[in-house]
């Protein structure tokens, strides 16, 4: 896609924040955005937190796409599911593995310039450490399946974030104890008083 993939800072602190809430946990979630064609490609401007027990049954995603689906619907402006992203618990481990494969797949029927950004646990602790290099990998749809986006040597083809820094905002929304105040899907079908969509958190 001509356009290729670029994100605010808010999906991508919202990703961060999930796993950072849950760090045994694998965690997932789906992204929205606009999808502008080759010409513009696809910005991602928001993140929902979905599950961070064992990745998902098939009614539990069903009801949360329903939803996610319903909300990006009353939105005006053409706001979609544009994407999915995944953090795994296991260290260093940037698949998307069976069920990360199986729900990228169920979002790209709907969106086919729809993309997978995997939290890269390394390329985390880097950051957090000493580096501003965001910490995903972006995957996109291929015909022969999904595989990491390649990057040429100036450095285009994979994402671009558009704002500030995200290892400062990151740092400081975790100095606020912000990871501990965002809410996913699973802790909405526990207590529905807890809103999923976030959409104060970063405010």
């Amino acid at each position: 896609m001509g356009g290729g993939y670029k994100a605010d800072t808010t999906p991508l602190l919202k990703a961060l924040l999930h796993g950072a809430k849950f760090p045994s946990c694998s965690v997932n979630g789906v992204l929205l955005g606009f999808d502008g064609g080759d010409a513009d490609g696809v910005h991602v401007v928001d993140a929902v937190p979905l599950f961070h027990t064992a990745l998902p049954l098939a009614p539990h995603l069903e009801v949360a796409l329903a939803m996610v689906d319903a909300y990006v619907k009353a939105q005006q402006g053409g706001l979609q599911i544009v994407g999915y992203y995944q953090a795994d618990a296991a260290y260093g481990v940037t698949e998307l593995g069976k069920t990360g494969k199986a729900i990228a797949d169920r979002l790209h029927q709907q969106t086919k310039a729809s993309c997978a950004l995997l939290i890269d646990s390394k390329k985390l602790a880097a950051m957090v450490n000493e580096k501003e290099d965001l910490p995903f990998e972006l995957v996109v749809r291929r015909p022969n399946g999904w595989q990491v986006a390649k990057v040429d040597k100036d450095g285009n083809g994979g994402l671009v974030c558009t704002g500030g820094s995200v290892r400062d905002l990151l740092l400081n929304y975790w100095n606020a104890q912000k990871h501990h105040k965002i809410c996913d899907f699973d802790e909405h079908l526990d207590d529905i008083t807890k809103d999923f969509l976030n959409p104060d958190l970063l405010a």
